[in-house]
């Protein structure tokens, strides 16, 4: 799998992705995405990588050519954990990003049980 972050051509070896619900409460409160990307990345480039900008919208890629299959996830713009582990192999950068809630108008029940925004 590949990842392409906005505004960048270049893609990276990635895990797939995994989208989580974050309660704060008991309520929803937004999503946390997690994945890893792999290669050889400094702690410098990686801040000219990710931004809120480049990760307002993220282009997953697998399969081959023939059987290419692309989702794009929106909507993330906080960037909650980077980590990047220089292994003897391989490096492999440990990213996750969340996005919040948006806000919906209150709402009220009339005495008829009927639901109106306020």
């Amino acid at each position: 799998m590949r990842v392409k972050f906005k505004g960048h051509s270049e893609t990276f070896e990635c895990t797939e992705p995994i989208e989580q619900k974050v309660l704060k409460g008991g309520v929803p409160v937004g999503w946390a995405i997690m994945f890893h990307i792999y290669g050889d990345t400094t702690s410098t480039e990686l801040d000219t990588l990710i931004t809120p900008e480049s990760i307002s919208e993220l282009q997953f890629t697998s399969g081959e050519s023939e059987q290419t299959t692309t989702v794009t996830i929106s909507g993330y713009s906080t960037i909650t954990a980077a980590i990047i582990k220089h292994k003897e192999n391989m490096t492999v950068t440990e990213l996750q990003f969340t996005k919040a809630n948006e806000t919906k108008s209150e709402e009220t029940k009339t005495e008829e049980g009927v639901v109106e925004d306020v």
